[in-house]
């Protein structure tokens, strides 16, 4: 998962259960942190969620196109 912050700041997580080579079950983020996730090599298939707390409404939610986030 490749997390896009503000002011242009990047991360790389690993997701999944194998602790000892530092991947995340889940992890926690911030607002205004972009996700872009895709399939490790030789992965099959995933099962991704996001839960937002507190609730939110459609004017809280800034989606990223594909040309911006391959921008950044």
């Amino acid at each position: 998962m490749l997390l896009l912050y503000p002011k242009g700041l990047s991360e790389r997580v690993r997701l999944g259960p194998d602790f000892m080579h530092r991947r995340h079950v889940q992890i926690a983020l911030r607002r205004v942190v972009w996700q872009v996730s895709r399939l490790a090599p030789g992965g099959r298939w995933s099962l991704l969620g996001a839960t937002m707390a507190p609730g939110c409404t459609d004017l809280d939610y800034v989606g990223g196109g594909r040309a911006e986030m391959a921008a950044r």
